[in-house]
């Protein structure tokens, strides 16, 4: 009766056949046996996806983002899937691509009745100076990006009042550091990181090498999250959650 969570990227220079055997073990898995499972980078590898999840998922990977959201049928029901643009501020990376910054959300209802609204985002790379935000176009539209999916959260929990809301990332700041716990936290005072203590990783461990940049938040506070074994799909390693329903 408890949200699965488990995350994961993809990464553009790896086969598609590791994202199916990835996928494959997260759908078999029982530690945790996930019915939520988040992705980044996977953009034009649906189809491997799906692949390795099988028809006991639902997935949902829409054009504007490289991110997906898959959900397990036999516990969810879909209410809504949909896009919104965080920011109209964009950057250009190192082969002259333009990019945005876009979130896809699904609203679900579970079994038990309870709603989950789930937001993901894959934020832009490079903003970390410090302690502070770069001043690059990165930074720029990293830093408007938070308030703007803020803004939309306030909009949707009005509009839906979903028993709990979530938003996941790959944030591309280091939770590690207090100073990056604190500036989100800034921005989201009533939601709780997945990584806080006692599921603090050590210093030395990380979802990117030791850097701890993939996270959700969320307005219910996780029972456990922990990193799971590297994969042949990505340099990110996975990491899952479970999520009790609020009392």
């Amino acid at each position: 009766m408890t949200i699965r969570h488990g995350h994961s990227s993809s990464r553009y220079d790896r086969s598609s056949q590791s994202l199916t055997n990835e996928a494959k073990q997260f759908a078999k898995a029982t530690d945790p046996q996930a019915n939520l499972i988040t992705y980044t980078e996977v953009k034009s590898r649906e189809q491997a996806l799906r692949d390795g999840l099988g028809d006991a998922f639902g997935v949902y990977q829409p054009d504007q983002t490289d991110v997906a959201i898959c959900w397990r049928k036999d516990k969810w029901k879909q209410q809504l899937k949909e896009t919104h643009k965080l920011t109209d501020k964009v950057w250009t990376d190192g082969q002259g691509n333009s990019h945005q910054t876009w979130v896809a959300t699904v609203l679900l209802r579970h079994n038990n009745g309870h709603t989950l609204w789930v937001s993901l985002c894959h934020l832009p790379s490079n903003v970390e100076a410090g302690c502070n935000v770069d001043s690059n176009k990165q930074g720029a539209a990293w830093k408007s990006a938070l308030p703007g999916w803020k803004s939309y959260w306030d909009n949707s929990r009005k509009q839906h009042k979903p028993t709990v809301g979530m938003v996941v990332a790959d944030w591309n700041i280091d939770f590690h550091k207090q100073c990056w716990r604190q500036y989100v936290a800034g921005i989201w005072p009533n939601f709780w990181l997945s990584w806080r203590d006692p599921n603090m990783p050590p210093e030395n461990k990380g979802t990117h090498g030791d850097r701890l940049i993939d996270a959700s938040w969320a307005s219910t506070k996780a029972k456990n999250c922990w990193l799971l074994p590297d994969d042949n799909s990505s340099d990110h390693r996975p990491w899952a959650q479970i999520v009790e329903w609020p009392a």
